[in-house]
């Protein structure tokens, strides 16, 4: 039996039943699992083909039953090639997963690991993309799901949660967005301890994080030696932080890094916890921030519950918290679309950031010796979401 142990204290815990958080000090919890290096090294090197998408990586996750995971196409995502201010960069397109966001590698391990817990309804809280992912694969285990979600919420991303079976969605209200996202995760923990219900939760259950890690092996795979000098990503709750930090870190332990990347968080200025965590860490210049409340749906979090944790691995990865202002977003989401990326908001932190920043850091990892590319990854699909809005948004706003 893989156990689940603590990451804030010694305790640890078997897996049926298994709490979604530590019973003691309330830390999160991870599992007592690495993955065998020679089966890792073997698949790394292994074709695509011959196993798409993330089953490619079976052996490395862990679940107690492989025939526990139902993949519906996750994973194996494009890694394309594209320039900003003449640097050479790659995008990892996970938009292109079934329900348009890189939560479908998480949800589907998760599920798969709470097929053994008894529950018929699994309960979440999201902002959409996290959510859908789930109504997915929730429906393809039979279960039903259960999702709270803030108030004002993209339509398109409801039309799709409910377009799968009979899911139960709840709407919160608050005096603010970040607030009414806040809400919808505590009535979704209260729910939770409900008969047979379950908290399959993308930011505390474990599973979902080396469900999401898969996009490091992948990112790894494709580009062979060097690894990349850096990886630049969306960061709301943190949880593609802590998957590709683990990801990363299971390669670089089976001999097949020769370093980490450096991981680079982006957050919107107008709700930018991590950053501002990160930078008092760091004993740095605080953050940037922005008045308002800022559209990055997918990003819009103000009280990560992982902050330590996720503060910790950009940290030890040598790398940085950013942020992005509105106008910045919107006009990067526009250059996106114009180069044929349909892609929502919360994606478009990540090239806001690359078109700013780029230069600069190739000149400065060249120095260091530091051959990889520039990898950033295109989180949501902004046909479900808030694309055509923010651009229309964007175009409408005074020259």
């Amino acid at each position: 039996m893989i156990l689940r142990r603590c990451l804030r204290c010694p305790r640890r815990f078997g897996r049926v039943p298994a709490p979604w958080r530590c019973a003691g000090c309330g830390g999160p919890l991870d599992f007592e699992f690495t993955p065998p290096a020679e089966a890792l090294r073997d698949l790394f090197h292994s074709s695509p083909s011959s196993r798409e998408g993330i089953g490619r990586w079976l052996p490395a996750l862990p679940l107690e039953e492989p025939d526990d995971l139902i993949s519906r196409g996750e994973g194996g995502t494009p890694l394309v090639e594209d320039a900003f201010r003449g640097v050479r960069v790659r995008l990892l397109l996970d938009y292109l997963n079934p329900t348009g966001s890189y939560k479908d590698r998480g949800a589907a391990v998760m599920v798969a690991d709470l097929r053994r817990q008894r529950g018929r309804y699994l309960v979440e809280d999201s902002s959409g993309n996290a959510g859908a992912a789930l109504a997915l694969y929730a429906t393809a285990v039979r279960r039903t799901a259960v999702i709270f979600v803030p108030a004002g919420t993209s339509e398109g991303k409801l039309r799709l949660i409910q377009s799968f079976r009979r899911p139960s969605v709840v709407e919160c209200e608050g005096p603010t967005a970040a607030a009414a996202r806040q809400q919808a995760a505590s009535r979704a923990q209260v729910e939770s301890r409900r008969r047979r219900r379950i908290y399959a939760s993308h930011v505390w259950q474990p599973a979902f994080r080396h469900g999401v890690k898969t996009a490091a092996y992948e990112i790894a795979s494709a580009l062979g030696r060097p690894a990349p000098a850096a990886v630049v990503f969306p960061a709301g709750n943190g949880v593609l932080a802590l998957g590709l930090a683990l990801g990363f870190s299971d390669l670089h332990a089976a001999g097949l890094l020769d370093r980490p990347p450096l991981l680079i968080g982006v957050q919107a200025a107008a709700c930018a916890p991590l950053a501002r965590a990160f930078s008092k860490a760091a004993g740095m210049r605080r953050a940037a921030e922005e008045r308002g409340e800022t559209a990055c749906e997918g990003i819009r979090v103000a009280t990560p519950p992982l902050e330590r944790e996720v503060v910790a691995a950009v940290a030890a990865s040598g790398g940085k918290m950013l942020t992005v202002k509105e106008h910045q977003a919107r006009a990067a989401l526009d250059g996106l679309w114009k180069r044929g990326y349909a892609v929502e908001l919360t994606s478009a932190v990540v090239t806001a950031v690359l078109t700013r920043y780029a230069l600069r850091w190739r000149r400065r990892f060249d120095s260091l010796g530091l051959e990889g590319p520039l990898v950033g990854i295109l989180t949501g699909s902004g046909l479900k979401g808030d694309g055509g809005k923010s651009l229309r948004a964007h175009h409408a706003k005074p020259r």
